[in-house]
């Protein structure tokens, strides 16, 4: 966009003087990720104020930046005063969307699977597009709006939109205008903030809120709580493994330790589908994107190419065969849902099996019940061996003990730095070990160590 777009987006006065027709390319807000044509976004964290940083920014490369305090004009620079930064950025990617982006938005949320999604839609869409997907961790208020500020010229777009409480996923389908939206399941992530899987549903429901009426959603047809929804707007397609008379029905599953396989049928013909993923429950993701390539006229072969060659976000259900172990990689974000799938993997390999876990955040007067629960599903998931730490480390040992797990095979440490001091007086060459906690604690030192 030009600057004196970008200045109408974001309702900002330009500070000084500046060439209102230069091309801005990029917006960023680590002022050491700029570049040419940048514009630095400083952002208020908890503990410093993004401003600090505008002369490291400009010393790095940026050609302007938003402020949201008084400054004088910078030779050669530009300076955009807006009353919030945050609002600012926001509302420059609602406009671009609503403006200069006219190609088909695909957004997806729910409680587990949405990164992993995402990943399978952005694959099998890009077998006939070029597809902009939300990268790492980007689906928030500010990740949203700088993938949206990252188009070039691609011809779709896959947003991940994740929230911690209501009014959230609202602000990003306003933002994004959505052409389709995805809802993959209700779980007990955040449930703390939201009170209950009803409040779970609600929030995730303000998905529909930025989309036209009749505009399609996809969703879990085997999910208790999306069962309930009823008189939206929006035109429901289904996807189940459980009802044969769903829009989209997958059957015949097999699974394996790194992998799994199922068939569907479409106009009459059947394709087997093999995904580099291992549990029933991910034929829900493969599913729903399979659902999106349908819609979007991605040829039946093409869609099962992309989902066997589909590659994931790291530190996401990520396996990795080194010299000593197997090392299961899911430290990236943690829920009571995931944790299940999370095992059910673990349990399906045939080495000693080594469950490394951490807390699950967000869960409010709900998390003793949760944890404890979290410590059934690894006895019954014949894990040999638990590492624990966290506030709520008691709580899953008391699980594990109550299914009959042997006290003396389950270890409480303090943090991931005292399990890195300890771990390989635990694991054995040959071990399968599972690493997973929320993103909080810093899991993925574990996992750096045990590659080592």
């Amino acid at each position: 966009m030009k600057l004196k777009e970008l200045l109408e987006m974001s309702k900002g006065t330009l500070i000084g003087n500046a060439d209102l027709d230069i091309e801005i390319k990029n917006f960023s807000i680590d002022s050491r990720n700029v570049g040419a044509a940048c514009i630095f976004v400083p952002l208020k964290g908890e503990k410093a104020d993004g401003h600090i940083y505008i002369d490291s920014a400009f010393l790095n490369g940026a050609i302007g930046s938003f402020i949201s305090i008084d400054m004088e004009p910078i030779e050669g620079k530009i300076l955009i005063k807006v009353d919030d930064v945050l609002t600012a950025l926001q509302e420059t990617s609602k406009n671009l969307r609503t403006k200069l982006i006219d190609i088909p938005v695909v957004a997806l949320t729910g409680s587990v699977g949405k990164t992993t999604t995402k990943d399978m839609i952005h694959a099998v869409l890009s077998k006939k597009y070029n597809t902009l997907k939300t990268q790492g961790n980007f689906n928030n208020g500010i990740g949203l709006p700088l993938t949206l500020l990252s188009y070039k010229d691609e011809e779709m777009m896959v947003l991940e939109m994740g929230m911690n409480s209501f009014g959230e996923i609202s602000l990003l389908s306003n933002i994004a205008r959505p052409n389709l939206s995805v809802i993959t399941n209700i779980g007990h992530s955040h449930i703390g903030n939201l009170g209950s899987r009803e409040g779970i549903l609600k929030a995730k429901l303000e998905i529909l809120e930025g989309m036209q009426e009749g505009a399609p959603v996809i969703f879990n047809g085997d999910d208790d709580m999306l069962a309930t929804v009823e008189d939206i707007d929006q035109e429901c397609v289904e996807f189940s493994i459980e009802n044969e008379a769903a829009d989209v029905y997958a059957y015949d599953i097999e699974v394996d330790d790194f992998s799994t396989s199922f068939s569907v049928k479409e106009d009459e013909k059947e394709y087997r589908i093999k995904i580099n993923l291992s549990g029933t429950k991910f034929v829900y993701n493969a599913l729903a994107a399979w659902t999106v390539g349908k819609m979007y006229d991605v040829e039946p072969e093409d869609r099962v190419a992309a989902l066997a060659e589909c590659e994931y976000t790291k530190m996401r259900m990520n396996i990795k065969q080194t010299d000593k172990y197997t090392i299961i990689n899911d430290c990236y974000n943690a829920s009571s849902e995931s944790m299940s799938v999370a095992l059910e993997m673990l349990a399906r390999q045939k080495n000693r099996r080594v469950a490394v876990l951490g807390e699950i955040c967000e869960l409010g007067d709900f998390a003793e019940e949760i944890h404890l629960e979290v410590g059934g599903k690894v006895a019954l998931s014949r894990v040999d061996v638990l590492v624990l730490s966290g506030e709520h480390a008691e709580a899953i040992k008391n699980g594990a003990l109550k299914h009959k797990m042997p006290v003396e095979n389950i270890y409480i440490f303090n943090d991931a730095n005292d399990i890195v001091q300890n771990i390989f007086g635990i694991v054995k060459e040959g071990d399968a070990i599972l690493v997973k906690a929320s993103r909080v604690m810093e899991y993925e030192k574990i996992v750096s160590a045990l590659e080592k």
